[in-house]
């Protein structure tokens, strides 16, 4: 997962006390009653502290430990700990605890290898992320299909971990990410994961004409496929004389892709809606890129 965050404040001889205490840089602001945290990029322009938070500009100053500035009519006041920093903001006499937390970057680019234990049915803010990753990281992971099965042979025992419905893998918390902004999401490989699938037995009849249908129809019509990963082609295991040498060409999708609309709000993985969610579109194959 690849976002695009604000860039770096860079500093000069003047703020080095500062840039060592660790006040120069990407910060997310979290207030106590305000679910939307803000990114804020620090500088210090000789002595003195500059950003925005909320749109607005800040101007303030950094004593030792302790950090103070103004937002419009608003002051606030907080120390200083390592990547962290404690206080409360308002308009004196009232004022609310804020946080921040300092986001650093990995000095390069990380691989992850996830195997999943537990698979989601819902899109929530709410579960445990599973992992979490920097803008830049690439993780790679497998699937289960809709129905609950994995690789092992069609049907063995054990081999349906999940009960089906659009079961997920994740979710992955993208660090320094805020509400607002637009995760970009690549797909550099999508590939099957097992020489196997099912299909639905049942017709649709604004598809094919009943009668059509009910005069064709073999008894030795199942629903299981055979899947060949070396020339990405599909036949029926087991086909009718008609359809023995039929071959359907393979580009594997994901169905689902989604990001977590709210913590007020979980849709089952069967559905879809601003937030991605079950899209069924072939466009998520390999070499997409999902905003």
């Amino acid at each position: 997962m690849l976002l695009a965050l604000a860039g770096a404040a860079t500093a000069s001889a003047a703020q080095t006390a500062a840039t060592d205490a660790g006040i120069a840089g990407e910060w997310i602001f979290e207030m106590t009653g305000d679910a939307q945290p803000q990114r804020v990029v620090l500088q210090l322009v000789g002595d003195t502290l500059r950003g925005r938070v909320y749109g607005q500009e800040l101007t303030g100053r950094v004593l030792g430990s302790r950090v103070e500035f103004r937002v419009g009519s608003y002051r606030w006041r907080a120390a200083l700990r390592g990547d962290t920093l404690t206080g409360w903001l308002g308009v004196d006499p009232d004022s609310s605890a804020w946080r921040g937390t300092r986001f650093r970057r990995p000095a390069v680019p990380r691989r992850f290898e996830f195997t999943p234990t537990s698979w989601e049915r819902g899109v929530s803010a709410t579960v445990r992320p599973v992992l979490r990753v920097a803008p830049g990281d690439t993780v790679r992971t497998s699937t289960l299909d809709a129905g609950g099965w994995s690789t092992g042979a069609f049907g063995e025992r054990g081999n349906r971990p999940s009960p089906g419905g659009n079961p997920l893998v994740g979710p992955f918390y993208v660090e320094g990410a805020v509400p607002g902004d637009v995760l970009v999401l690549r797909l550099h490989r999508v590939r099957l994961n097992r020489t196997w699938a099912f299909s639905g037995t049942e017709l649709i009849d604004q598809a094919v004409d009943q009668g059509y249908a009910r005069d064709r129809k073999y008894a030795n019509t199942d629903n299981k496929w055979t899947l060949d990963t070396a020339t990405a082609t599909a036949r029926l295991t087991t086909p009718t004389p008609a359809l023995k040498d039929w071959r359907v060409p393979l580009r594997p999708f994901l169905g689902v892709v989604a990001v977590a609309p709210s913590q007020q709000f979980t849709p089952s993985s069967r559905d879809a809606g601003s937030y991605g969610g079950n899209m069924e579109s072939a466009h998520l194959a390999e070499g997409a890129v999902v905003y």
